[in-house]
């Protein structure tokens, strides 16, 4: 059965600040290899396909049947998988006029969760975090230029070497 139930699906920043600025895009390999686990490969396949649909448009305007029906949901289910994404912290709550706020960035897995996966996604998880904070971590191409022109144009006193 179709649902023509408006449904928009908003990328919202996280609300936790550190998740916001070193989280993992719902995109990068770490929401399906470590995440689907916990929240189940629907709601994996939900999110990712927010990403999708973001590329085309922001926010991502569809109907619970018609997104429903490119994932392989009733509506139903959409709506059960929609509970789940809030619930495990990846959207706010659905409001009236069918609008969800969908976090565009996934926090790491909690030590509560790592104690309920499989050890080989506990090994993925911190091989993919570890990767991922070297990476967030390492200073921007940009500043590192910054900094070798101002330590070539700095003036040196009399007697020193550089």
């Amino acid at each position: 059965m179709y649902d023509p139930e408006p449904l928009v699906l908003r990328a919202a920043a996280h609300p936790d600040r550190t998740v916001h600025r070193f989280g993992f895009d719902l995109d990068h390999p770490y929401l399906e290899q470590c995440w689907t686990p916990i929240i189940g490969p629907s709601a994996t396949i939900l999110l990712r396909r927010a990403t999708a649909l973001w590329r085309n448009a922001e926010p991502a305007h569809t109907t619970f049947g018609q997104l429903a029906g490119e994932i392989g949901l009733s509506p139903a289910n959409m709506r059960r998988v929609l509970h789940r994404v809030r619930q495990f912290g990846f959207a706010t709550p659905l409001e009236d006029a069918g609008v969800v706020d969908i976090y565009s960035t996934a926090a790491p897995l909690a030590q509560r969760h790592l104690d309920r996966v499989p050890e080989s996604t506990v090994r993925t998880h911190h091989q993919l975090l570890s990767e991922h904070l070297t990476h967030a971590l390492e200073p921007a191409p940009v500043a590192i230029v910054q900094r070798l022109d101002r330590l070539q144009h700095q003036t040196v006193a009399p007697g020193l070497s550089r």
